[in-house]
């Protein structure tokens, strides 16, 4: 779910994403293209807006995987969005998610801290907070940085600012807190993992955490997988 360009063929692959929607207009995938947007496996992806639920019927699911997507839900949704989850899985099935790991930036804030009340030291202070907060203030998307200024303009008219395209962070979690909200929403066998590592059949050979030659693919990230009783 919250694909993107990442698709997989053992997956039913999930998007809403504006781009996606537009690329399936006869000759906007080549405009979407010279902006620098490009999606090779658009045929492969399902347009669907999650908001209005998985489009499964009960318990017919083995396996749910999203990436850095549950960042992006409002927290308000996010016990809706994990009970359609829970719904969609039968018994026994597998969730798998993939989320910033917020303890990293507060473990580096915190050493910024410690470092400048011992030595008054504080270079790169700045930089490391605006890495924690500016994926959730940012207005305008990554996608159209390498862009000319005049032509970033032009992108945000069409196609809208990060945070109406779903860019922005609306929540950050450690892993006390999504095993928290994952354990109120009736998932049991609450796992972290390395990106490696799964209960799901030859999840190495899926490339979604891990690259072909083994690289990891989100940096940074807590990777937990759990189970609907």
């Amino acid at each position: 779910m919250g694909c993107g360009r990442t698709t997989n063929e053992e997956f039913v692959n999930i998007d809403f994403n504006f781009f996606l929607r537009l690329g399936r207009i006869p000759g906007v995938k080549s405009i979407l293209t010279r902006f620098g947007i490009s999606y090779p496996n658009l045929d492969q992806v399902m347009i669907h807006d999650l908001r209005k639920g998985i489009p499964f019927a009960a318990e017919t699911v083995d396996i749910v995987y999203h990436s850095h997507l549950l960042e992006h839900i409002d927290y308000e949704q996010v016990n809706m969005f994990l009970e359609e989850i829970r719904r969609v899985l039968k018994v026994g099935g597998i969730q798998r998610l993939v989320i910033p790991d917020l303890e990293l930036h507060i473990l580096q804030i915190q050493k910024d801290i410690r470092i400048y009340e011992e030595s008054g030291f504080y270079n790169g202070t700045a930089l490391n907070i605006h890495n924690l907060l500016e994926q959730s203030v940012r207005k305008k998307p990554a996608a159209i940085l390498q862009l000319s200024p005049i032509f970033q303009r032009i992108a945000i008219w069409l196609f809208g600012d990060a945070q109406s395209r779903g860019e922005t962070h609306q929540m950050m979690y450690t892993r006390a807190a999504v095993h928290e909200i994952l354990e109120k929403n009736g998932f049991v066998n609450i796992t972290f993992l390395s990106p490696g590592v799964s209960q799901i059949p030859n999840w190495n050979l899926m490339n979604l955490d891990l690259s072909p030659t083994g690289l990891e693919l989100h940096k940074g990230s807590v990777y937990v997988e759990c189970q609907k009783n």
